[in-house]
């Protein structure tokens, strides 16, 4: 099992049975200022000439923000993987990860003969119970492991487990040399993975959609002098449930914006400009023939989606 957060684990051979871990850590500060604060941690770790790892809180933010530098060195021809361990305290945690337009609780929502080594979410994966919780945002490796490292198994003709393992330890696993075929035999050089962790009490399908979407979609940062006049977004949308998917201008001279009900409820959907004048809406059709603009609130049912074009006036 993972010993810390962030725990680096390298398995070398067939079986999740040789595993070797990291060397003594070197911790040094990056950051401490009044808006940063972060942490770097050096050390050896097998399979690789260097790992270094990142951790930074910003003032003001809940999240916690990792990330993991490999010196990958080459290892051929000896089966290896490497997973990076996430433990969370979490007693009797129901595991729920995100697909395009749903969520999936694992073990639940699958079928019986489903895969259940590893798993791959789109945004997140979150581990609560009926009181806290924490979503775990991979961003640049996408498949991981639960309770404990199984799909190590799967890739040497070992039998796939019938039930998913039980836990809320999350392994995001980041690299194999397992398949030969069509793919080259080793991983190495230089590799990056970012992740980024909220905790939260009850579980909330909207926010954790809206976290994803953020980690994906991170804020564009652009130097202004330092006197410039305030300025207000281009659109406001309400309520919080409702999810700018996309939003990108078009042949029409108009804004495509695609809009999604991540809550439990119908949401009515307020979108308004945010300089003077009025932003008019128009529903898209099924392959966006022939707009046609609306006449009344829209309303979206849960995991309801829709692609408007808004023109302003």
């Amino acid at each position: 099992t993972a010993r810390g957060l962030d725990d680096y684990i390298y398995v070398l051979g067939a079986h999740a049975k040789n595993i070797m871990r990291s060397g003594r850590p070197v911790i040094g500060v990056l950051a401490d200022g009044p808006l940063v604060a972060e942490l770097e941690i050096r050390s050896s770790a097998p399979g690789c000439s260097v790992l270094i790892r990142r951790i930074s809180l910003v003032a003001g933010r809940k999240e916690v923000y990792l990330s993991d530098l490999l010196d990958k060195q080459q290892v051929y021809p000896k089966h290896e993987a490497v997973y990076l361990g996430f433990p969370f305290a979490v007693g009797h945690g129901v595991i729920r990860y995100d697909e395009p337009w749903s969520i999936i609780r694992l073990g639940r929502d699958q079928l019986k003969w489903a895969h259940k080594n590893s798993f791959t979410e789109n945004r997140w994966v979150d581990v609560s119970n009926h009181r806290i919780g924490v979503t775990w945002a991979g961003i640049s490796a996408p498949m991981f492991d639960v309770g404990r490292i199984t799909s190590v198994t799967i890739e040497h003709g070992q039998p796939s487990p019938r039930h998913v393992v039980g836990g809320s330890t999350i392994y995001s696993y980041v690299m194999n040399n397992y398949w030969r075929t069509n793919y080259r035999a080793f991983q190495c050089g230089m590799a990056v993975f970012h992740y980024v962790l909220r905790p939260h009490r009850v579980f909330s399908r909207a926010a954790a959609q809206r976290f994803g979407l953020d980690t994906q979609q991170p804020l564009v940062t652009a130097l202004i002098a330092p006197h410039a006049k305030s300025f207000a977004p281009l659109l406001t949308v309400t309520p919080a449930s409702v999810l700018v998917e996309a939003c990108h201008p078009n042949q029409h001279g108009t804004l495509a914006v695609r809009l999604f009900n991540a809550g439990r409820h119908n949401a009515t959907v307020h979108l308004m400009a945010g300089y003077a004048g009025k932003a008019v809406l128009f529903h898209t059709g099924l392959f966006g023939h022939h707009p046609q603009e609306l006449a009344g609130p829209l309303v979206l049912a849960p995991l309801q989606f829709a692609t408007l074009q808004v023109k302003f006036k």
